[in-house]
């Protein structure tokens, strides 16, 4: 099963973090959310603590102190062209 083998694959190659695609190239909407539903209720359960001597905290993302913030327009802002130098085309 998949759980199986992904225990085996993680205990194997000592890894801790694994990402996962659950979809591939035109795979119908309904079927994704199926899969990843599975993935969710049979598959991380067993996954979960694996390594339970570790701390896995240090390796989860956190956003950093000095971060740029998103303002109101930034998504606008991100959509307008570059202006070209002068004399550019």
């Amino acid at each position: 099963t998949v759980a199986e083998q992904m225990e085996h694959m993680a205990i194997s190659l000592r890894i801790g973090t694994v990402f996962c695609l659950l979809q591939m190239g035109d795979m119908p909407d309904w079927k994704v959310r199926y899969s990843t539903q599975l993935f969710a209720d049979k598959v991380m359960p067993r996954l979960q603590n694996i390594w339970p001597e570790w701390d896995s905290e240090q390796w989860w993302c956190k956003p950093l102190e000095d971060r740029v913030r998103m303002t109101g327009n930034s998504y606008d802002d991100a959509r307008v062209p570059a202006a070209l130098p002068e004399g550019v085309l």
